[in-house]
């Protein structure tokens, strides 16, 4: 069986590019990583075959020797050409020319950072902020499956604030500290975004201003009226009277719409409280 030379493909679970290329009078094969017709990277396909996972073997198929792969993650300085999309090509050189092995279209930069070193995807990691005092959140990181600490930042309206700290890692967890600036509070509620990159991992919103008080009574009055209103028409359709039994399938779908409706009135109801309750609290009071 005659094995081809050289192949590579993309291994999205891991997060590298990866595949072989065979050897060429006695020096290992390298492959080139261009990005937008540039050579970003080049790698030596020397690593056993163990380097590569089931899933790439599966797409391109057994190396020719056991000593000939190559699996890389790009660079971590490249990720900022991939601000409008980046196409990415993967070739090998020789004494005939150039052999391109793979090429793929990045889109965004959120998708071409999976396969950037030390780039940690916000679908792999999640912020868990545990209270803010005197005008600092305290919380953790979690980074599922390990990885490099990435860089978090505080953002409000698309404006970058400041940089999280984050201190040793136990498990998979880093705790976490961030120092909110005086100039991103005033009037209103100011929503605060963690943020990898350009992806949101959450979002805590600040509530402060005496005009902000009576936005909240007013909001409260209209949604508790509102659930009054669904609680009576929901009575109202279970009070007296007998349904037939054609009629049933319709006045069953009546009653889960007004549940439905109930249920979501009470929960903004409590989320509302819940914001009205929280901006009386000590711990908010950045002037400690």
């Amino acid at each position: 069986m005659n094995l081809p030379n050289a192949a590579a493909a993309l291994d999205p679970d891991a997060g590298r590019i990866a595949g072989f290329v065979a050897a060429s009078e006695g020096r290992p094969g390298r492959a080139q990583f261009i990005l937008d017709g540039d050579v970003a990277y080049e790698v030596v396909a020397a690593s056993p075959i163990s380097a590569l996972s089931a899933e790439v073997l599966a797409d391109i198929g057994p190396p020719p020797t056991a000593f000939c792969v190559f699996s890389a993650r790009l660079l971590a300085d490249l990720l900022a050409r991939a601000d409008a999309g980046v196409n990415l090509r993967v070739e090998v050189t020789d004494s005939e020319g150039g052999t391109t092995l793979l090429t793929s279209h990045f889109p965004t930069r959120a998708a071409l950072a999976r396969y950037v070193e030390g780039c940690v995807m916000s679908d792999s990691a999640e912020i868990k902020i545990t209270r803010f005092r005197a005008g600092v959140f305290t919380g953790r990181l979690t980074i599922q499956g390990g990885g490099a600490p990435p860089e978090v930042t505080l953002n409000l309206k698309g404006v970058r604030l400041a940089v999280v700290t984050l201190g040793n890692i136990s498990g998979d967890e880093y705790p976490l500290t961030a120092a909110l600036p005086a100039s991103a509070l005033g009037d209103g509620v100011a929503v605060i975004e963690f943020r990898i990159g350009e992806e949101t991992l959450a979002r805590y919103p600040i509530s402060a201003g005496e005009a902000l008080a009576s936005d909240l009574t007013a909001e409260v009055a209209s949604l508790r009226a509102e659930l009054d209103q669904l609680k009576k028409a929901f009575r109202e359709t279970l009070a007296g009277g007998v349904i037939a039994r054609d009629e049933r399938p319709m006045i069953l779908a009546e009653l889960l719409t007004h549940v439905d409706n109930l249920l979501e009135a009470r929960d903004r109801v409590r989320r509302v409280d819940a914001i009205d309750s929280v901006a009386d609290d000590d711990d908010w009071n950045i002037t400690e």
